[in-house]
């Protein structure tokens, strides 16, 4: 009788495992984007055996991040970085608090522990929780943004939103809006901040690992073309399921520049609503890759959706789009190759502001 596969292990944070090996391998003068290297700094931190490697894709400027992690023992990087992130998601709750409140996206009969329990149970953030993941620093920079721009600190702002880039694929189409309504309501300040929090960031890096960039751009093809046709939660990944051909990635981006731009034209009403309720969907959309827990900076948009005073039928899109990205905390534990499925959650914020937008002309 053949004995029972068994199951493979859960490995708790998942991903953070690669940002630590690729901080360690570069303290230690190695290549950060070479897996072999990365692999053995994992197998030595107690990474199983049976689990493959998935490779570290952050961009050379995010070693300011990486490299201070990979000096310290996995044990104590693993706790450090749950506590950061365990912080960072209670700050992210008041500032979330404070736009829906502002805004008076909530009604006045919704609890704050009804707002609190959905903003913990959110699927991406438990997942970029779970995994690790270095999404609760974009959520972050998103808070920040809306909130420090929203009181004309522009410069601040801008700096805060620097840490998007950490990921600078998910935001193309953002950034295109984005520039669109800096030139249009004259807010250069926040552009000054975003080149000089990304400047920060380069120079810091530059710093810690000189090599890095050029290790990048050596591997950066094998890289980008291994990671777009995994399956994903973005269009394009989920349109190459059916036409499994490369021009489709820059197709949908180049689509979805052109959405953003032509909608964000059309918008001359709250421009930073715009960004964070269609921009910002959209080019999460149509990134040429993403994951479900990358969805993490659509928390915003998401619970003040919910929050307000929907029609009920708004009101079944969301729980049916909630119930659906409730798989992305499977898809985390276990791969269940669901993440196409996880494109509701832009789909449908998109869908129901777009709505709204067409109701009020």
């Amino acid at each position: 009788m053949t004995p029972p596969t068994p199951e493979p292990p859960v490995i708790f944070p998942y991903d953070f495992y690669h940002f630590w090996a690729a901080g360690r391998v570069t303290l230690e003068g190695g290549n950060p984007y070479d897996n072999p290297s990365v692999y053995a700094q994992m197998l030595n931190a107690g990474w199983p055996l049976s689990e493959g490697l998935h490779g570290f894709l952050h961009p050379p400027w995010t070693m300011w991040l990486f490299v201070p992690l990979g000096s310290l023992s996995i044990d104590a990087a693993v706790t450090v970085w749950t506590i950061l992130s365990l912080l960072i998601a209670g700050l992210g709750f008041f500032l979330v608090k404070n736009w829906i409140s502002s805004r008076c996206e909530s009604p006045s009969h919704l609890p704050l522990f009804a707002l609190a329990f959905a903003y913990a149970t959110f699927p991406p953030l438990m997942s970029t929780v779970w995994l690790g993941q270095t999404n609760i620093l974009i959520l972050l920079g998103i808070l920040l943004f809306a909130y420090l721009a929203d009181r004309q600190k522009d410069f601040l702002g801008g700096a805060a939103l620097s840490l998007v880039l950490i990921k600078p694929q998910l935001f193309i189409a953002f950034f295109f809006a984005l520039l669109l309504f800096l030139i249009r309501n004259r807010r250069a300040w926040i552009l000054i901040g975003l080149a000089l929090g990304f400047f920060a960031q380069v120079l810091i890096s530059l710093i810690l690992a000189p090599g890095a960039s050029a290790q990048f751009l050596a591997g950066a093809q094998s890289m980008a073309s291994g990671s777009v046709v995994l399956p994903g939660a973005s269009l394009a990944q989920t349109l190459h399921l059916f036409i499994p051909q490369l021009w489709i990635f820059p197709f949908v981006g180049v689509c979805g520049i052109g959405s953003a731009l032509w909608l964000s034209y059309r918008t001359k009403e709250d421009w930073m609503r715009h960004l964070l309720f269609v921009s910002l969907p959209l080019s999460l959309l149509t990134a040429p890759y993403v994951w479900s827990h990358a969805f993490l900076p659509l928390l915003l948009p998401y619970l003040a959706l919910i929050s307000n005073r929907l029609q009920t039928h708004e009101a079944s899109t969301i729980r049916v789009h909630g119930l659906f990205s409730m798989f992305g905390v499977c898809e985390a534990i276990r791969p269940f190759h669901l993440a196409p499925l996880m494109g509701l959650l832009p789909v449908s914020i998109l869908g129901i502001e777009l709505r709204k937008k067409g109701a009020q002309r």
